[in-house]
């Protein structure tokens, strides 16, 4: 079986420690139910070698969830691994919107990363 990991990075705006670490928590529940909506729709090329290609795709999101951009800024060198991703992140949208306001990030960039 192949190992697939959705890695997800968040911008975070800067604010205080604390403010910081209870931001990071719930912009961590959010990431991890954007993941998870992601996933369900991804349907996975077939492996085309044993490399292991890195992608990361930079979605710019409305406050109402939905993706107004998705783009490679480079890319994974795997054509069809990146459509793959284009399309399940469209079917994702809307996104899930976290449930404390605070949380949310316009920028959101999902590392995948896949054989």
């Amino acid at each position: 079986m192949k190992t697939v990991a959705l890695l997800l990075l968040l911008v975070l705006a800067s604010g205080t420690n604390v403010a910081r670490a209870a931001d990071l928590t719930a912009s961590a529940e959010w990431a991890a139910s954007v993941q998870e909506r992601v996933l369900s729709n991804w349907s996975r090329p077939a492996p085309r070698s044993e490399t292991v290609a890195t992608c990361r795709i930079y979605l710019t999101i409305s406050l109402a969830g939905t993706v107004e951009a998705a783009e490679f800024r480079q890319p994974c060198g795997d054509e069809a691994l990146e459509q793959s991703i284009r399309t399940a992140v469209q079917r994702s949208s809307p996104l899930p919107l976290p449930r404390d306001p605070g949380a949310f990030q316009r920028l959101l960039v999902l590392n995948f990363q896949a054989r």
